[in-house]
């Protein structure tokens, strides 16, 4: 749904940013991540924190340096995740 909406999108700084969420490819690059998190308009950031979200399993970087960098809100929501990963990294598993 997301991917339709890209050509409509009428802000160019929100049509950049939802297009780096739903990228094809696995492979996000965690630079270009964390340039988003660093976005002056809140809903860039909330976008570049989806896409932290989503590549934390390929790479915890774009998620740690929302933790530690950017608004109040993006700090404690990444800071909530990478608690909730640690957690569950550390569960028993069932073979």
């Amino acid at each position: 749904l997301l991917r339709t909406t890209i050509p409509w999108l009428l802000r160019p700084d929100l049509k950049s940013a939802v297009s780096l969420l739903v990228r094809s490819d696995t492979n996000l690059d965690a630079s270009s991540i964390m340039d988003e998190l660093g976005a002056p308009t809140p809903l860039r950031r909330r976008v570049a924190l989806a896409a932290a979200i989503r590549v934390r399993q390929e790479s915890l970087e774009p998620l740690r340096f929302a933790a530690s960098n950017g608004d109040a809100e993006s700090r404690e929501l990444a800071a909530e995740f990478l608690a909730e990963w640690t957690r569950a990294d550390r569960r028993p598993r069932d073979n």
